[in-house]
């Protein structure tokens, strides 16, 4: 279901029609994956020293997306 997502939005020019949906879809979901767990052991220790959670969330998904989109194309969810 997600790689289809990933060449939807290669039709769509949302993502870089040069990147491999299968290896695109397997890198997010070992990434994803990662960091979740990480949140999920960590989050107290995060916590205790200011980190926003949220935040680092946001970070996250900012740099899949631009690093999915079109090198001519610049997309940011966060300033």
């Amino acid at each position: 279901m997600f790689r289809s997502v990933i060449t939807d939005g290669q039709r769509d020019g949302s993502i870089d029609p040069k990147l491999d949906p299968l290896s695109v879809t397997l890198l997010l979901w070992a990434l994803s994956n990662g960091v979740i767990r990480f949140i999920d052991s960590q989050s107290e220790h995060m916590a205790a020293h200011g980190v926003d959670i949220s935040h680092l969330m946001t970070v996250f998904l900012d740099l899949h997306v631009r690093a999915l989109a079109p090198a001519t194309r610049t997309r940011r969810l966060i300033s």
